[in-house]
């Protein structure tokens, strides 16, 4: 601990238990436990997307397709989240205009149409099949007090199915139950955020917010990796240490990272700020289970949330051999 920590994990120990004491929730009720038990005891299933009817209410187009405003906004979210437009095409990830527009007959109206709304669509898939997806507004109109009249994002498909996790960016190999991996899962609260995530060579599902449905739970058990790092943006400290407490035994080892930015999202840090911020939550889930071989469970959660809370005295800084070994993980898991 002492490449993380001044003085190792027991120097840590008061400083922790306060918030601890704070915002860690008990054990999860017996009404969440019969739910995760329901869903273990029958297999999971799903009902596919209607497809038709999205058809009658939008028009689908790539990334590559649009042109003008359209194109011009999605851009501009894309290098804010420092991915490319590419990235998004990759995963499957479409424009939706509405039918209406008749951009899909007359394309040229891209270039004059000004300020149209659109939305990306994230589209989730299980089992090769389109089950449901997250949609995330441009330009929509805002009522007489200035707020919109549509929120930012919105599921589609999901109340039939309920909360998924948005698994899309992950490679095929983390969604093959017969492979197991000592690679950690990152755990984001958007779509856009496992995008960012998986394009610096990391295996990330978005949650879709800050709650963990019992349906979610089983869907991330059933994903073969052991060790999870949750990284919600800058303002859920707390809902992610209660997400912490609700995968407890589910998984080897759970830690929690921390965005120190004000604001800030995973998917709006640099590459620097954020593999900074991996690296150091991959240090901590190895002294999580240093501990846990030890039998030694209060400095393995104490490991597990030591980058929340009132810990100002925290030492996050990465060794070049840190850097360098990540790297070649990186590489490794991108194919390079």
């Amino acid at each position: 601990m002492s490449s993380v920590f001044p003085g190792g994990i027991i120097g840590l120990k008061a400083a922790v238990v306060t918030t601890l004491q704070r915002v860690v929730r008990g054990p999860s009720s017996n009404e969440e436990e019969l739910d995760v038990m329901k869903e273990w005891k029958r297999e999971l299933t799903y009902q596919p997307l209607d497809r038709v009817k999205m058809g009658q209410q939008w028009e689908a187009f790539d990334t590559g397709e649009v042109k003008g405003y359209v194109k011009e906004e999605v851009e501009k979210y894309c290098n804010q989240r420092f991915v490319y437009p590419i990235d998004l095409s990759n995963v499957c990830v479409k424009i939706l205009t509405d039918k209406t527009m008749g951009y899909r007959m007359y394309p040229n109206l891209f270039d004059y149409k000004k300020d149209p709304k659109f939305d990306l669509f994230f589209p989730i898939f299980r089992g090769g099949v389109m089950v449901g997806g997250w949609l995330r507004a441009f330009n929509y109109p805002v009522d007489r007090e200035g707020k919109p009249t549509v929120p930012r994002w919105r599921s589609l498909g999901l109340s039939e199915n309920g909360a998924l996790l948005y698994t899309s960016a992950l490679p095929p190999a983390a969604l093959d139950a017969t492979v197991k991996t000592k690679y950690p899962l990152v755990l984001v609260e958007s779509a856009m955020g496992a995008i960012r995530l998986s394009r610096m060579g990391w295996w990330a599902v978005g949650v879709g917010g800050t709650h963990l449905t019992a349906k979610a739970r089983v869907e991330l058990v059933k994903i073969p990796c052991d060790q999870i790092i949750i990284l919600l943006d800058e303002d859920a400290e707390e809902k992610a240490i209660d997400m912490w407490s609700k995968l407890q035994g589910l998984k080897q080892a759970v830690v929690v990272g921390k965005i120190s930015q004000k604001g800030k999202d995973p998917e709006d840090l640099d590459d620097l700020a954020l593999r900074e911020i991996l690296i150091a939550c991959s240090q901590l889930l190895r002294e999580t289970l240093k501990a846990q071989e030890k039998g030694d469970k209060e400095s393995a959660d104490l490991a597990a949330l030591a980058l929340t809370g009132d810990v100002t005295a925290v030492d996050v800084a990465v060794t070049a051999e840190d850097w360098e070994k990540h790297e070649v993980e990186d590489m490794s898991i991108a194919g390079v």
